[in-house]
């Protein structure tokens, strides 16, 4: 009779734990592995039902088994199997309201191993039968009626994999009727246009989209900085982990404290555990260990939040230019700050949770080791109700806090636009409707904020109404086995203080879930900007340098942005050492993009890139970069002092160097007018400074920087004529010797090149000197009679007799003056034919050559000289 009963005993523990056991494990494997089954609304309901109506029966069970139960037993085996049979069955049942697809392995597995089990407990019960005990009997019936629905859940989804009924289910769309109807042609008609989203918005979307283990496993790039590194680290890290202990133990010890306190004093002040207790609540307290933890975590955290953002920072500034291009500069400076919330969700993982997690369990241990398993049942009812409500809660909350968070980073990132761009907003008077849209962004953001703390207050009312109910069972169960003398009343003040201790830990570790989730999404940035991995790396062995002259070679280069339209195809030309090479053409034909690729800030996708014979690609950047230097048509600049921008190519250099440097770039007379001088600030991107002084900043870093190779990108399209000679005589002496790329729109500028190529649609389709692409009348000849045009269509009215000039004079001369008058000077003399080369031809374009009268012009354009002042200079000679 014993064997049987305890054989009875054994086999319903099984039935209680093995079910659990095998649905928690496969339910995490399924949830971590990313299974979708197939989705059958129908089939789910039904499903859905038959469960509930299994759970049902159990709890009738349970009621059966308390009414056969001895009115003075607190734990009767029977009963305590009832409950924690419907115990079982109530958390399938919440399972199977989160899922929305065909009931997979998780619960086909619990439901098999609970149909196992049962019969063997039934069949073990069967002998007791009798239809003379009602109560027995209505529990055999109830057993029946379970094992009956678990089959039938069973068949249900042998049927489903049999017939194949899934296999028909899909999408919502593919229900809707071909060509709408009313209810469709509404829908369509109310459906908004959809977001245009960016390439990081796009990112983050797929990382969401990853399987639960994968999107975990993401975070890995961040283990390397969790974990303390140094000696002092690991010293600070040993400190919090006795720390985190110490706390345990006291934590544990502190209601078993009291309650010899109270005890005792039924006889005699129990002075040494009143002593005992008065130490514990000390190190309980914010001065005891939470201060010393607090103390060696933010030495720790500081010092890995530091690592972080350094690693962080070293991968931003090795990304490609492809990212920086594109980039969001205001979304990259918040996200990388996010490394705190990184380094937290470590420490609150390892030094909250899993102690929290301990806590809790030691409690639940006490409170069952003195009040028995109807204790251990009620604290897993509210443990279990408790987390299934903030587990469904924390799916919407991570949603509306990332909706949150992107409205605040769209206002912030308008914020930093528009106060960067302030002389551009105040320009087109448009300061009023950017404070509208600022206030705009900010409306936006309070109401995503309400939205998710009213849903967290909704939420948190339901979550933490189930402990307050629980307790009140608690209390009644103590109450009962105090009243029964099985139990002292200081064991009540234990269970009181114990009850702390299971709800704490559970409002803790609600909130740990939520900010391990919150923190999750905020690293989701951070992870995607460390995910990027550059375009352009160094090979793994790079070849060395060896610099011969700076010859340049492209050999059937393409290439294109974004893998469509080609900004350079198949394009091929060759420079020798020293040579300058001009590139001409109109803008959006590919100049600008040769540069690039020639410093490599991009790979041609066809083609190579050759200097002095050495492939750019099998070299190491930093070896031929520093032999070219670049003067952009946009210069940009730091917000510092003049001396420490122009020094930045070389700081070492002296400040006579950058003196002499500026001096050559004609910007030294200017600096000296600024009231600090060298050492004047100049502003966000250079404010203080016009376009002219930056290009020429620009040019003093290059003449600095003492390179081979010179690019210069509309070097000097931003200064006025008098300057750009004073720029041009320097130019020329820093181009001598050294292979110059030149780009320009003004072609008056590159006629002393040795050769000019001409760019249309990333093709090179002519290529020369300036006289020779004249002659052959092609698409230079376009270019150059464009601009003379123009010029021509300058000159003020009131004149007669315009004639262009073909000023191709190879000396020092102005260049630009490509209109001259033949009407009379002021004192009545004859203008020469060109004051820059008289027995230069005289250059009719071929649009004038048609029939465009100029006759009625008779202003002349000048680069540095009015009209009086070449009549002058005429007398002179």
């Amino acid at each position: 009779m014993l064997d049987r009963r305890l054989t009875l005993r054994t086999f319903q523990t099984l039935n209680v734990v093995l079910p659990l056991a095998c649905y928690i494990i496969a339910t995490c494997y399924a949830a971590f592995a990313g299974i979708r089954p197939p989705t059958s609304p129908k089939l789910q309901k039904f499903q859905l039902g038959v469960c509930s109506l299994a759970f049902i029966s159990t709890c009738a069970q349970a009621i059966v088994a308390a009414k056969l139960s001895d009115p003075w037993s607190t734990s009767d085996p029977d009963v305590v199997y009832a409950l924690y049979l419907a115990l079982v069955w109530s958390i399938l049942l919440l399972g199977l309201t989160e899922t929305a697809g065909i009931i997979s392995y998780p619960h086909n597995g619990a439901w098999a191993t609970l149909f196992i089990f049962g019969s063997v407990v039934s069949a073990l019960q069967l002998d007791q039968t009798s239809p003379s005990n009602s109560l027995i009997y209505a529990r055999s019936i109830l057993q029946g009626i379970q094992l009956g629905l678990t089959s039938i859940l069973l068949g249900a989804t042998v049927l489903v994999k049999c017939v194949g009924t899934g296999k028909s289910t899909g999408n919502d769309d593919e229900h809707q009727p071909l060509l709408g109807g009313e209810d469709g042609s509404s829908k369509s008609a109310e459906r908004k246009p959809a977001k245009v989203l960016d390439q990081e918005e796009i990112d983050r979307e797929e990382i969401h989209q990853r399987a639960g283990w994968q999107y975990l496993a993401s975070f890995k790039v961040f283990l390397p900085f969790m974990f303390p590194r140094s000696l002092q680290q690991r010293v600070l890290f040993g400190g919090m982990l006795l720390c985190s202990g110490l706390k345990r133990i006291v934590t544990v010890g502190i209601p078993l404290s009291l309650g010899a306190v109270v005890n005792g004093l039924g006889t005699h002040v129990p002075w040494a555990a009143i002593a005992l207790y008065g130490f514990l609540r000390f190190l309980n307290s914010p001065a005891g260990l939470s201060l010393v933890d607090t103390w060696l975590s933010y030495q720790l955290n500081t010092d890995m939040t530091i690592a972080l953002n350094r690693h962080c920072y070293d991968h931003l500034m090795n990304l490609s230019a492809n990212f920086h291009d594109s980039k969001k500069s205001s979304i990259i400076w918040q996200t990388m700050n996010q490394g705190s919330d990184v380094v937290d969700l470590f420490h609150d993982c390892l030094f909250d949770f899993v102690p929290t997690i301990i806590d809790f369990c030691a409690a639940a241990v006490v409170l069952t080791y003195l009040f028995g398993a109807y204790m251990l049942f009620i604290v897993m009812v509210t443990s279990i109700f408790f987390y299934w409500l903030t587990l469904k809660a924390l799916h919407k909350k991570r949603a509306l806090n990332r909706l949150s968070r992107d409205s605040w980073l769209d206002q912030w990132h308008h914020l930093t636009e528009t106060t960067m761009n302030w002389s551009t907003v105040t320009q087109f008077g448009r300061i009023s409707h950017e404070m509208q849209r600022y206030r705009e962004k900010g409306d936006i953001n309070r109401s995503t904020k309400m939205t998710f703390w009213l849903y967290e207050c909704w939420t948190r009312f339901v979550r933490y109404t189930i402990p307050s109910i629980s307790f009140l069972g608690a209390c009644g169960v103590a109450a009962l086995q105090i009243g029964h003398g099985q139990h002292k009343i200081g064991d009540f003040v234990i269970l009181v203080t114990y009850w702390a201790q299971v709800t704490s830990p559970l409002d803790v570790l609600a909130n740990n879930l939520w900010k391990v989730a919150r923190n999750l999404v905020n690293a989701e940035r951070l992870l995607v900007l460390l995910e990027k991995a550059p375009a352009i790396c160094d090979p793994p062995i790079p070849k060395k340098f060896t610099f011969l002259g700076g010859a340049i070679e492209f050999e059937n280069v393409s290439f294109s942005y974004d893998g469509k339209r080609k900004v350079a195809d198949n394009l091929s030309f060759r420079g020798t050492p020293g040579q300058t090479i001009a590139l001409v053409g109109q803008t959006g034909s590919g100049k600008s993009t040769i540069l690039k690729l020639l410093f490599r800030f991009y790979d041609p996708e066809q083609g190579r890139i050759l200097i002095d014979g050495q492939d750019v690609r099998q070299i190491a950047m930093e070896d031929f970069r520093n032999h070219i230097a670049i003067i952009p048509q946009t210069p940009v600049v730091f917000n510092a002092s003049i001396m420490e921008n122009v020094k930045y190519p070389d700081v070492d250099c002296t400040d006579e160097e950058v003196t002499e440097a500026c001096k050559a770039a004609a910007l030294h007379d200017k600096i000296m007018t600024f009231t600090n001088g060298y050492q004047e600030q100049i502003g966000e991107r250079g404010t203080k400074l016009s376009g002219g002084e930056l290009q020429r900043l620009a040019i003093a870093r290059a003449m600095l920087k003492k390179a081979d190779m010179l690019l210069l990108d509309e070097a000097t399209s931003s200064v006025d004529s008098v300057t750009e000679k004073q720029i041009q005589t320097s130019l020329r002496k820093l181009c001598a010797g050294k292979t110059t790329l030149v780009i320009a729109h003004r072609l008056s500028t590159i006629l002393h090149a040795d050769q000019i190529l001409v760019i249309r649609d990333g093709q090179v389709v002519e290529s020369g000197t300036h006289e020779v692409l004249i002659r052959q009348q092609g698409a230079y000849n376009e270019l150059w009679s464009s601009q003379v045009q123009t010029q021509s269509k300058e000159v003020a009215t009131g004149s007669k007799g315009v004639r262009l000039i073909n000023d191709l004079a190879s000396n020092e001369q102005d260049t630009d003056n490509l209109v001259v008058s033949e009407t009379k000077d002021p004192d009545g003399k004859d203008r020469p034919k060109s004051p820059l080369k008289p027995t230069a031809p005289e250059f009719v374009p071929r649009s004038l050559q048609k029939g465009t009268d100029v006759s009625s012009q008779s202003t002349e354009i000048g680069v540095e000289s009015s009209t009086q002042t070449r009549a002058n200079d005429t007398n002179t000679k």
